[in-house]
């Protein structure tokens, strides 16, 4: 139980670590490239979207959750006005697979954009002792 704990941990500290991973268990089962490549893109964004959360509260010592959750909101919402502009008939799964998608490639942005600052407040807190 105590492995899982670490694995899991090391993924979300870590989480381009989950990239390959998710991609060679995916390769046990799936045999198309892109459907591995989909999938691997699917399952890592909620990893990433836990590492930008926990790098939120530590670069600024509180929670944002809510943010979070409301901004994933809007994504689907302007998703859904798309759909809608386009074909007058929304599709739930379209919408959402969009959002998801999308949010995996804004995630890894967030993820990397708040390494790069967090590293810089750490340098700067660093000099300023």
């Amino acid at each position: 139980m105590n492995l899982w704990i670490w694995f899991i941990s090391v993924l979300v500290m870590i989480p381009f670590l989950s990239l390959p991973f998710f991609y060679l268990l995916l390769s046990i089962k799936v045999k198309s490239k892109k459907k591995k490549f989909l999938w691997t893109a699917d399952l890592s964004t909620f990893i990433f979207i836990v590492a930008v959360h926990f790098q939120l509260i530590t670069i600024f010592q509180r929670s944002f959750t809510l943010h979070i959750v409301f901004s994933l909101l809007i994504l689907t919402l302007i998703f859904l006005y798309i759909d809608y502009k386009k074909a007058n008939n929304v599709s739930w799964k379209r919408v959402t697979k969009r959002t998801w998608r999308f949010s995996f490639f804004l995630f890894i942005f967030g993820y990397l954009l708040l390494t790069i600052i967090g590293i810089a407040s750490g340098i700067v807190q660093q000099n300023l002792s």
